[in-house]
């Protein structure tokens, strides 16, 4: 019983890494950190801020290139700008524009 005041400390909030888009798991250009500060997002985003992100100039100029490798390293580099400057929902939004 002494234990219990500790339990909330291992309770897990948030999406989890294993439940982000797979070429987000698989990037070549975020960091674990990165993924763990999106995995620690309670929810996916709402497909109206992806759609409202998939008609931005910046994200139809990404999706303009003809490599898919080349899309989704853009949109990462993308999304990492916005992990690093402390928005990390910005961030998922953009990366579930390729899904």
């Amino acid at each position: 019983m002494r234990y219990s005041k500790y339990l909330n400390l291992f309770l897990i909030k948030g999406l989890g890494i294993d439940n982000l888009p797979k070429h987000v798991i698989e990037s070549n250009i975020l960091s674990g950190n990165n993924l763990g500060r999106l995995g620690n997002l309670e929810q996916t985003p709402d497909p109206l801020q992806i759609e409202k992100h998939k008609n931005t100039k910046v994200i139809q100029g990404i999706f303009q290139m003809k490599d898919k490798e080349d899309i989704q390293n853009e949109l990462h580099k993308y999304a990492k700008i916005f992990i690093e400057n402390n928005k990390p929902e910005i961030a998922l939004e953009v990366l579930f524009c390729m899904n």
